[in-house]
């Protein structure tokens, strides 16, 4: 069943991403404008999710019409993350366009790198390795950005599940 199901949603998604290949017009640079997440557990107790958080950033992108994979450099700058401090992050991702209807078109990817997030509620910043899937929809030169941070603990340290959003702007 599994198999079938993999097979069915590539064949669907296949030639829209054909038809999302044709050379891209839009320039090799972006900028990112963080907003928002919405988180997928509760807070700690006494303590309440910033969800608005506004930053940020720069994206190069490498190869943005080769092979239909786009990879790309990027470094973010968030002025208030979740606890309410800040987080920067520089990375290098990748997006593949799975579906194009017209000039709107749906990626996915993910992006990899290193991240100082400074967590207000522990006085802490902790500068860890890290990764997110991402899904994104570009209309033309505008991009909306939907990443995924998953709860993870490791060694007494764990990540805030959440969704976050930010729109890019191409040059």
């Amino acid at each position: 069943m599994k198999t079938t199901t993999v097979l069915l949603v590539l064949m669907l998604c296949l030639p829209g991403a054909v038809l999302a290949c044709g050379g891209s017009k839009e320039g090799k640079w972006e900028i990112n404008v963080w907003g928002l997440s919405h988180h997928l557990e509760s807070a700690p107790r006494g303590r309440v999710w910033n969800q608005v958080n506004p930053g940020v950033g720069l994206r190069r992108y490498i190869n943005p019409t080769r092979n239909c994979l786009e990879i790309f450099g990027e470094v973010d700058w968030m002025a208030r993350n979740s606890t309410g401090g800040s987080l920067t992050q520089m990375g290098v991702g990748v997006q593949y366009p799975i579906f194009s209807i017209g000039r709107a078109t749906l990626l996915v990817g993910g992006v990899g790198g290193a991240f100082a997030y400074q967590n207000k509620w522990e006085h802490q910043t902790y500068v860890n390795p890290g990764a997110y899937p991402l899904i994104a929809v570009r209309y033309e030169t505008t991009t909306m950005t939907m990443g995924y941070i998953p709860h993870v603990s490791f060694r007494g340290r764990h990540t805030y599940g959440a969704l976050f959003y930010f729109l890019g702007f191409r040059f």
